[in-house]
């Protein structure tokens, strides 16, 4: 299954990850091969994301939710390893991404950017 997410709900999630492996403990060995891939059409939008520990089972669980008014759902119960790698991929990607503007928070493109902090009364910000 593929969501679409934002990158300040991913950032977010791997904050969130790099915070729990400190609690859970060092990983093992991260998987290789862990491309997050951009250019897939999604199943869903992510709307809510919620996370979990099972300390037990020395496990993280992440529940995403459609925003879509279809109830989708998807499940996932990662080991250290793989939150690991997921954290990975998703700072790699994020920062990856087109820079923020200092303002609003908005990505800045090539053409500059109209920030809605400035109500039209500064040229672009680049």
């Amino acid at each position: 299954m593929i969501v679409k997410c934002e990158k300040i709900q991913l950032a977010a999630l791997a904050e969130w990850i790099r915070q729990v492996l400190d609690e859970l403990g060092r990983p093992g060995h991260l998987p290789e091969d862990f491309d997050l891939e951009p250019e897939y059409e999604s199943d869903f939008i992510a709307g809510e994301i919620a996370v979990s520990i099972d300390q037990e089972a020395a496990a993280i669980d992440v529940t995403i939710t459609s925003a879509d008014e279809e109830e989708s759902t998807l499940e996932l119960r990662l080991s250290r390893e793989w939150a690991a790698g997921l954290a990975i991929a998703i700072v790699r990607l994020v920062e990856a991404g087109r820079p923020l503007c200092p303002l609003c928070g908005g990505p800045l493109d090539a053409k500059g950017h109209d920030c809605p902090r400035t109500n039209g009364h500064r040229a672009p910000i680049r």
